[in-house]
C-alpha cells in the first residue's frame, strides 16, 4: 500500500476468525490487507470467554463497544465496560474475561504486524505511562476547525507510545468542509454514527457505521458532514510512533542532503 491509496473495507463482509475464545475480525493488517503499520480488529467473546497470558511488541489500544470484561495488567485487575478505553504498553502479559451476559464486543489496535516493530524487536521503547485505563463519557470534546476531538490516549511527552486514540466529531452545520487532514503513519477512522464524505485529490467516498476506511501517511483529505446528524467516529493512528517518526527524521536528512548536492 503506497502513500497515495485510502482503503475502504465493509466490516459485514469480514470473515471472523477463531482466537482463545473469542471471535476476531481484523479489518487492516499488514498481513493481511497489504497496509504498513497498523493492526485494527473487532473482537467479540460471550460470557466466561477467556484469552490466555499473552502480550505484545508495541502497544494495544482496546475500546469496549458493549459488555463487561475484567483485564489483569501488571498484576493489577481492571474492570472494563462500555465506553472504556484500554492502554496495554509493549510486553506486558494481559489475560482478559468476560464478565457479563451480554456479548463483549470490542475495537482493538496493535503494532504487531508492522515491519518496523518487527525490525527493532530487540529495542522496544519501554512505556511508564499511568493511563492504563480511561473512561472516554468524562472527557471533553474540544474544537479545532468544524472537527470537535475527545483525545483518549494522546501523544505524551512523558513516554513514547505507538498509538495514539481519539473520538471525532463533526456537526451537520452548513455542511462546511473539516480541516485538512494529514499525518506521517497510517490513520483509521471507524464511524459509530452518521454519514461523512471523505475526498482526497482524486476520490470520494462515503464513511458509514458499516465501514471502516485506512489512510496511508502523507496524504491530505477533507471530512464533510452529508448526513442530518453529527458525525462521530473513532480514530485510531501511528503517527506519533518514535520508530516512525525515526524514520521520517532520517527520510527527511537525506532529503536535505540531496537538495545541497
Amino acid at each position: 500500500m503506497n502513500n497515495q491509496e485510502i482503503y475502504v473495507r465493509d466490516l459485514l463482509k469480514i470473515i471472523p476468525e477463531k482466537i482463545y475464545d473469542f471471535e476476531r475480525k481484523i479489518i487492516f493488517s499488514p498481513l493481511l490487507t497489504g497496509n504498513n503499520n497498523l493492526m485494527l480488529a473487532l473482537v467479540n467473546g460471550k460470557y466466561l470467554s477467556k484469552s490466555q497470558n499473552h502480550k505484545h511488541p508495541g502497544d494495544e489500544v482496546t475500546l469496549t463497544l458493549s459488555g463487561k470484561a475484567e483485564i489483569s495488567i501488571s498484576d493489577k485487575k481492571y474492570s472494563v465496560l462500555p465506553q472504556t478505553a484500554i492502554r496495554v504498553s509493549p510486553g506486558q502479559i494481559h489475560p482478559l474475561v468476560v464478565t457479563s451476559k451480554e456479548k463483549w464486543i470490542s475495537l482493538a489496535a496493535y503494532c504487531d504486524n508492522c515491519p518496523l516493530i518487527k525490525k527493532k524487536n530487540k529495542h522496544i521503547f519501554k512505556s511508564n505511562r499511568s493511563d492504563i485505563i480511561k473512561d472516554i463519557s468524562k472527557i471533553e470534546f474540544k474544537n479545532k476547525n468544524n472537527i470537535e476531538v475527545k483525545r483518549i490516549f494522546p501523544r505524551s511527552m512523558l513516554s513514547r507510545t505507538y498509538l495514539s486514540l481519539s473520538v471525532v466529531k463533526i456537526q451537520c452545520i452548513n455542511n462546511r468542509d473539516s480541516q485538512k487532514y494529514c499525518n506521517f503513519g497510517e490513520s483509521v477512522f471507524i464511524t459509530l454514527r452518521g454519514v461523512v464524505e471523505l475526498e482526497n485529490k482524486t476520490k470520494k467516498y462515503l464513511l458509514t457505521p458499516e465501514r471502516a476506511v485506512l489512510i496511508s501517511s502523507e496524504q491530505n483529505i477533507s471530512l464533510r458532514n452529508v448526513g442530518k446528524k453529527p458525525w462521530i467516529a473513532i480514530n485510531i493512528s501511528c503517527k506519533n510512533c518514535p520508530l516512525l517518526q525515526k524514520r521520517v527524521n532520517k527520510k527527511n536528512k537525506l532529503s536535505d542532503k540531496e537538495k545541497q548536492i
